[in-house]
Parts: structure tokens; sequence; C-alpha cells
């Protein structure tokens, strides 16, 4: 945190001696300045200043610091429009326990943010107060590592929070009580970011919610969990209002996806999937139907190697997502042996005619040795100079599609008609200059150079 003090330029007066220099300068310390006090300590601040600088420390860490520092400090942090945020995730029971019962108890009505981890842990401690009405000012929860038994009750109190308007959940356990969270979830009316994370491998979820007159008003949603591409189309028939998607893990569709069932969210403008197992075909009916206002779109694919089809992608992009200004995409196809050259690897240099160059989104070839098993080729385009927010979600979107992407990989820049398009040349190689490869998990290193320049040499040939 930078604090910045404005200082006063004075007038320059005729030299003095060293003596007279240093009274002169100390009254200066001592007076004011047009009546105004110079300030030089934190307690000489304003009230509307501390406030400003206050509303970057946790509630705990206050009342810690400044709860028994001095009469003003202690009417400050007390007082009835100052709105408190207490984050408990990570506390050891004592603190919880204090927590509860002397800060959290009367000062309900003062809580903006409220962050609870671990419940089931310290269950004791937190039933000493409600999540309920008297929670007037709360816009924020998170609730961490929380289970059925206590979320669904919680769930039920939280529409008496006629301000609640973010809502983190870790839910952890009873798969089966999933479409039961997202179906009362989708019934809290002032609810305008909604993040559901769910983590266990063993288990698929299978979404089944009912649709009716009662829609979300959410604006961005996070599905931190596996699931199907007809689900997110399922879950999106009850966010019509929804501007930002992001996704864990897209898998293929359980059942063949309805057109008509695809109904348009013209304020969708941002989608981001992490990996996504979803066939070309369904994503392509997916995009070109749920938003034609789409703006940004992060994906990370496999298995399905039409992805690779550069032909494909110029025409989803130049007649359905005509307003499309960032694209980041990639195709990992995992190394085995002999690398099989298919008729979409001998058309990647489509992906640098004039219509990606005039976009400046640039192909790239990769190898990733992060896997200790498997080593993969990643394909990517990605923009040469991306647009980034300083807002909480736009953060947030970029995150978690980079989480998932390996990071040890070996760069080959592929722009094979460089003669006609010197400029783009230059353009994407200022932005490889690392290089760097992991040689832990690769056993043959003259291999993974070999593939490289196998599909370097077939890129070439076919320009």
């Amino acid at each position: 945190m930078k604090l910045n003090f404005r200082t006063h330029i004075f007038q320059v007066k005729p030299l003095l001696t060293h003596g007279q220099s240093s009274q002169k300068e100390a009254k200066k310390f001592r007076r004011t300045n047009d009546d105004k006090e110079l300030v030089s300590c934190f307690e000489n601040l304003s009230n509307e200043l501390i406030y400003e600088i206050l509303d970057y420390l946790d509630g705990y860490k206050l009342y810690k610091a400044f709860s028994n520092l001095n009469n003003r400090f202690e009417a400050l942090i007390k007082c009835s429009s100052y709105r408190l945020k207490v984050d408990l995730r990570f506390q050891p029971e004592p603190i919880l326990e204090y927590w509860s019962i002397c800060i959290i108890l009367p000062n309900k009505h003062r809580i903006i943010s409220l962050s609870l981890d671990n419940i089931l842990v310290h269950n004791s401690y937190l039933t000493l107060f409600n999540i309920n009405s008297s929670f007037s000012q709360l816009q924020s929860l998170t609730l961490g590592s929380i289970m059925s038994e206590e979320l669904i009750p919680l769930l039920i109190s939280l529409n008496s929070l006629p301000h609640l308007s973010s809502l983190y959940i870790s839910y952890c356990k009873d798969v089966r009580q999933v479409s039961n969270i997202y179906q009362r979830i989708f019934n809290l009316p002032m609810l305008k970011y909604y993040k559901f994370s769910f983590f266990d491998p063993e288990w698929r979820i299978t979404l089944s919610i009912t649709i009716n007159e009662q829609f979300s008003g959410i604006k961005y949603l996070v599905i931190d969990h596996f699931c199907t591409l007809d689900e997110i189309i399922t879950i999106l028939l009850c966010t019509p209002q929804l501007c930002r998607l992001t996704c864990k893990q897209v898998d293929e569709s359980k059942k063949i996806i309805v057109i008509d069932a695809l109904k348009t969210i013209f304020s969708l403008t941002r989608i981001s999937i992490s990996k996504c197992y979803a066939n070309c075909d369904e994503l392509e009916m997916f995009l070109i139907n749920i938003s034609p206002q789409l703006q940004v779109l992060r994906i990370n694919t496999f298995r399905d190697v039409t992805y690779l089809d550069a032909n494909r992608w110029e025409r989803i992009i130049s007649q359905h997502l005509l307003y499309l200004n960032i694209f980041e995409f990639q195709y990992e196809e995992s190394i085995y042996g002999e690398l099989e050259v298919t008729d979409y690897h001998e058309s990647l240099n489509k992906f640098n005619s004039l219509f990606w160059i005039k976009r400046k989104w640039f192909f790239k070839i990769s190898i990733d040795t992060h896997n200790w098993n498997t080593n993969f080729i990643v394909y990517s385009i990605f923009p040469y100079r991306p647009i980034r927010g300083n807002s909480h979600e736009d953060k947030e979107d970029a995150e978690i599609f980079n989480n998932d992407i390996g990071q040890n990989m070996m760069h080959h820049s592929i722009i094979p008609n460089e003669q006609d398009s010197i400029t783009s040349s230059e353009m994407l190689f200022e932005t490889n200059q690392s290089m760097s490869l992991d040689l832990r998990s690769t056993t043959s290193c003259e291999t993974l150079f070999d593939i490289i320049g196998r599909i370097s040499l077939v890129i070439q040939t076919n320009v």
C-alpha cells in the first residue's frame, strides 16, 4: 500500500548561514502553511483518509491493531456506519471463538464481506451465529469446505439477504446435491457473481435443473468443476443476463444437443474454458448460437484434431463472432512415438493468413514436457498485445484459463511466409524470446526436436 502526501514548494529566499537555515527549516515543520498543518504522521490524517486506508485491512487485523490504541481509533472502527470485512479462513480455534462471540455477533449489521472455511471442523463455533437477515449489509460471502447438511439450510436463509451480490462455494462430498444447490442459487434475487467449486476426480456431476420463470440475475459465473456441454446449456437457460462464463472442464455431451434448446444470451461477451473435451462440432454449435456479441474467447482443447482447422475458425469468427477481439486458443496433442501427420497438420500454415495477421493473432507450436509420463505438442493462437483488465473478474478469468497450462515448454514459432509478412514475423518473435526445455521427463530430446522439425517441414512445403 502506497500513501501519497502533497508537499508545498516554498518561495526561494536569500541564502542563510547553516545555523539560520536549520532554525528556519525547523520552524517550517512547526508552523502552518496558509493556515494548513503539514501532515507528518498517521494520526494527523483526516477520518475520511483513514477510513480509505483501513478499507484495505481484514476486520481481524483491523481490530487487533486499532481497537485499544486510543479513543479516536476505537471510535472510528466501532462507528455504526463503518463496514467490516471478516475473513475467518485459516484461523485457529481460539480466534474463531473470539470472533464469533465478540466481533461478529455484535456487528452483524456492519459486515459487508464474510469468508468462512472448514465449517465442518469448526461447526461448534460458527453455530453461534446464523447467516440470516440480521446480516443486512452483507454483499460478499465465501464458504469453503462445506457439506450439503450445512449448505442447503444456509442457502435457504440467504434469500433474506437484500444486498448479497457475490457468492463463492467450495463444496465437498455429496455429489447428488449439486443440482439442488444450483437450483437454490438461481433463486437468490440479488446475486451477480457466483463461483462453485467441487473437487472430487472420482465423480462426474450430473445436473438436472428445473427451468422455471424465476430466472437468475447472475452476470459472472465460474463453474469450477467437471460438466458436459449440454449441462452448461441447461445452466445458461437459467442465467439470461450472464456477461462472463468461466469453466474448469467441459466434457462431451451425454446427449445430442438440440439447436432449439440453445437460447441466445446477447449480454454474454466473455467465455473461458481451461479444459475442453467436447468435440469441435459441439463447440461450434454452442458458440455460434449462444452469443453473437462475444468479445473474448479463451479455450484449451484436446483430442479432436479438427480444432486445428484454420479455415473453420476463420469462418466461425468472420460470420458469427463479429465482435471477437481477444482469442486465446490451445490444442494439446500427446506424443506417443511417431506422430501421425494429418491433413490438419499440413494446413497449419493457414493460421498465418491475412485474416490472422490483421487481427494480430499469432500462431505458435510448443512442446510441453511438464507431464512426467507424456509429452504434448501445444498449438496456440494468441494476441500480440492482449487487453488485460484490472478488475477482479478479469484477473480471475485469465488465471483460471492459465492454471492448467504447462509451464515447462520449448517454443518453436512458425511463420512460413516470412517474406510476405515481415512485420508480423518480427512481432511474433519478439513475444517468444524465452526458449526452454525441461529434460527431466524427456528420454530423447532429439525425438522432440525431430517432431517439431517434421511439422515445420510439412508446413513449409504446403505454403
